[in-house]
Formats: C-alpha cells, structure tokens, sequence
C-alpha cells in the first residue's frame, strides 16, 4: 500500500525494513548511506521522557504483519522523509508522532495530513 502505517500502542515505533532500498547504494539526501542514517535514527533518544521505543521490525521474519500487535509500523512515510531530509526527515517523522501522543492529540489526523505529501 501506498501509504502504510498500523498502530497498536504508544510506547513502541517499528520501522519495517525494505530490503530492496537497505542496500549500500542507497543513499538520503546528504549522501549518507541509509543504513548509516538508520542506526543514527534508531541511536537516539525519544519523547520527554526517553521513554518511547524506536527499532526495526524485519519484513523477512514477520511474515504475517496482520497478527503483528505491538506498536506503531511506519514504511513508506518513515522512508519518504528519510530518502528527502536525511536523519532530520526520519526523526522528524518519529518525533511528530510522539508528540502528537504526548499531547494526546489525534493520531489519525496527523496521518491523513501527511498523506498528501506521499
């Protein structure tokens, strides 16, 4: 699907890893290598508390994301703002959740605005 994203709870963020764009060729904006900019991402710490989890969830081993329930999975609009603002479109997207759960706003909204930019 163009525009995929599921949400099960709030503490945790998935990354689910696409194998054909985690080569070493691809590279974001600045020309760092995506998986370079993922460790980089996923290094940081989230929320105002630190408390909010980020990793990556392999395509490969979860066969069947449709029993997958834990947490938030973010594919092609975690990669769209990485491939076109480097590290600081990744977290960009990662910290926009959270602080839409922070402050207890409407997830949903937040997506269906971002939509547009996909």
């Amino acid at each position: 699907e163009m525009f995929y994203f599921k949400i099960y709870s709030m503490e945790e963020i998935r990354i689910l890893t696409i194998p054909s764009i985690l080569n070493e060729l691809s590279k974001e904006w600045h020309g760092k290598n995506i998986n370079t900019a993922l460790k980089e991402i996923l290094s940081m710490k989230y929320g105002a508390k630190g408390n909010f989890r980020v990793s990556i969830i392999d395509s490969y081993k979860t066969m069947d994301l449709a029993n997958y329930k834990d947490g938030i999975i973010l594919g092609k609009l975690f990669y769209s703002a990485l491939f076109r603002g480097g590290v600081q479109g990744g977290v960009w997207v990662i910290d926009s959740i959270i602080k839409t759960i922070e402050e207890k706003r409407n997830l949903m909204e937040l997506f269906g605005r971002w939509k547009g930019y996909l």
